[in-house]
């Protein structure tokens, strides 16, 4: 199977068949930096995989204010709103020069048709993804600014810059760097 999907376990003991028609439809696309790769109301046609690099996903307010929705790193898809509305809710960005893995729709659902161990895979994944988003919703409603950086930084293994930290937990840049400084100050002390 292609590099792009057998070292990720949502594509992971797929039927041979099923996995040489994955392997005959991808293509890979690279992304600059700052570069959308879909736009929210896009009609969506393909399901990406992340090869390297990372994207930010995010929704605008009505005022033009952008909102984090979730960080996609290696592993990590989207473009399943094909299964739905066929049109983005979101709009995502690269944030450095990224590889995306696409695969057509139709050859993704005629694949879950034929695989049930892929089906189950996917929704597990699914679900998955599901958890974290209600996680981080919990978060942003129950933890402080504070503790929602100090998770930030222990959980992810990725370096944002201070708008895009202030984005993912919810605040403001200023408060990110206020805080950022109180902690740095804090390990200093220990």
């Amino acid at each position: 199977m292609a590099y792009c999907f057998c070292r990720y376990p949502l594509f992971q003991q797929m039927d041979e068949r099923v996995a040489s028609r994955f392997h005959e439809a991808i293509r890979t696309t690279t992304y600059r930096t700052g570069e959308s790769v879909l736009q929210m109301d896009d009609v969506v046609t393909s399901f990406y995989v992340v090869k390297e690099g990372r994207l930010k996903m995010v929704r605008y307010s009505t005022g033009g204010k952008e909102h984090f929705v979730r960080l996609l790193q290696q592993g990590d898809v989207f473009g399943q709103e094909w299964f739905e509305s066929k049109r983005m809710r979101t709009t995502v960005i690269a944030l450095q020069q990224t590889t995306c893995c696409v695969i057509d729709a139709p050859v993704v659902e005629s694949c879950l048709q034929a695989d049930v161990t892929f089906a189950m895979n996917w929704m597990r994944r699914f679900a998955s993804e599901q958890m974290r988003t209600e996680e981080r919703l919990w978060e942003r409603d129950i933890l402080s600014v504070k503790e929602r950086i100090v998770r930030y930084l222990q959980e992810e293994q990725t370096t944002l810059t201070q708008t895009e930290i202030a984005n993912y937990v919810g605040a403001t840049r200023e408060t990110v760097n206020r805080i950022l400084r109180q902690l740095e100050q804090e390990c200093e002390k220990r």
